[in-house]
């Protein structure tokens, strides 16, 4: 069974191509297929960027047409390769309509990042006038979404160059850090495991060496921090990204003290999106030279102080 497939076609619509007209025009003719175009979705009066974001998220696919007014399309470049990583979903369709001009060509003037992302992970379709019907077959069956099926999703221990994807680049990263500081509240509906590695990552930024666990077993804690300063500090980090509205109680807490007593860790630290409870409080006031409660504000600061160092503006 089928659903709608929801595409963001990122263009510039002043580009007139023929190759381009007839792809858009095909595409609208697929029952499929519901087509995101900035000229019909933004009015005059709305904030472009907020407008563009929230198109990138609700889309399964974004059908990218390159163009030499790059402003812009770069711009969503960054913003899909984000929401990318946000809902581990891979979207991106590279749409070649040049027949003169390779990809490395086109791709000529973007930063390495971007390259890196399109050459590695996009699809990428030549739509010329002697390969149109091939490449828009294969695109019109490629698009198709099963309702049984998510889209190919990414895995977070998945290696690119021998590198984990949360360590591809430094920039996207950054990237990530700073998306978040924008946009706070989707950090309470991002994916649970991601918001392991997005603390890891914090950490890491932080100066310490950074062990995540195992997605099934650890043992009570998500993440191992060490740092070898004057002295040695081992910190054990638990994360909680609960349902927007649920605070966290005392059980994890307590729970989170005896794995802290049993490895004879430094410190532990529970990692929210939500806030505590006040028997939560209560016991971390208790506890607070072995304990230390971490909210959805101290996530913000956390943030904050990671863009200082790694002088993100």
């Amino acid at each position: 069974m089928y659903k709608k497939s929801k595409i963001f076609l990122s263009h510039t619509f002043r580009d007139r191509n023929p190759i381009k007209d007839r792809l858009i025009s095909d595409l609208q003719k697929l029952d499929y297929v519901e087509l995101w175009k900035n000229e019909e979705y933004i009015n005059p009066s709305d904030s472009l960027m907020e407008i563009i974001s929230q198109g990138i998220k609700e889309s399964d696919y974004f059908l990218y047409l390159p163009s030499d007014m790059k402003s812009l399309s770069k711009t969503e470049l960054e913003m899909v390769f984000v929401d990318e990583i946000v809902q581990q979903k891979s979207k991106v369709i590279f749409i070649n309509i040049d027949n003169y001009k390779t990809i490395n060509e086109i791709l000529e003037g973007y930063n390495e990042t971007i390259k890196d992302r399109i050459l590695q992970s996009a699809l990428v379709l030549n739509f010329t006038a002697d390969t149109y019907k091939v490449a828009f077959s294969y695109l019109a069956e490629f698009i198709l979404v099963n309702e049984s099926d998510s889209i190919i999703q990414f895995q977070l221990n998945r290696f690119i160059n021998e590198k984990p994807i949360i360590l591809i680049a430094d920039e996207v990263n950054e990237k990530l850090i700073n998306y978040f500081s924008k946009h706070p509240n989707e950090l309470k509906t991002i994916d649970r495991r991601l918001f392991e590695e997005f603390v890891a990552e914090l950490f890491w930024g932080f100066g310490y060496q950074v062990e995540l666990t195992q997605k099934t077993r650890d043992g009570g804690r998500d993440i191992i921090a060490i740092k070898n300063a004057e002295t040695i500090d081992k910190y054990l980090i638990e994360c909680k990204r609960p349902d927007i509205g649920n605070l966290i109680g005392i059980k994890p807490v307590r729970e989170l003290f005896g794995v802290k007593q049993d490895e004879k860790a430094t410190k532990a630290i529970l990692a929210t999106t939500s806030y505590f409870s006040k028997d939560a409080h209560q016991f971390f006031e208790r506890n607070k030279w072995e304990l230390e409660p971490k909210d959805f504000d101290g996530i913000m600061k956390w943030i904050k102080q990671y863009k200082i160092i790694k002088n993100i503006t």
